[in-house]
């Protein structure tokens, strides 16, 4: 029922996150493919460790200047790498394949500090 209140509302299933698959992404918005007014929208299941994972992430980042100038380094390395391609899926596979390592580690990191601070939980 969810999938097809997403699909009502203009969102296509993309399935599974190649990082989480407790991770479901789904694609739309008003933009073109590969442009401003586009989104990618994540759904989990309740209780899933993963919103915990972002959050740890984000707040990671945030507060590491080292592991921010990574994280961007590598997005930017991306968006350059997308730019070079003619097909949208090959833009989006590029980006994503290009900061897969360094969010994967970023992402080690950031759990670890997210637990030494707050315990397993949110």
């Amino acid at each position: 029922e969810a999938k097809s209140r997403m699909a009502d509302a203009g969102y296509e299933s993309k399935g599974s996150a190649p990082h989480a698959s407790q991770d479901e992404w789904f694609f739309g918005g008003d933009g073109e493919p590969g442009h401003l007014g586009r989104v990618v929208l994540h759904t989990v299941p309740e209780g899933s460790e993963f919103v915990r994972d972002m959050k740890a992430f984000v707040e990671y980042v945030n507060s590491h200047p080292d592991a921010f100038q990574r994280y961007n380094d590598v997005k930017v390395e991306g968006a350059v790498l997308m730019s070079q391609s003619s097909q949208e899926d090959g833009r989006l596979l590029g980006y994503k394949g290009k900061k897969a390592d360094v969010c994967k580690e970023i992402m080690r990191e950031a759990i670890e500090w997210w637990t030494k601070r707050n315990g397993k939980g949110e």
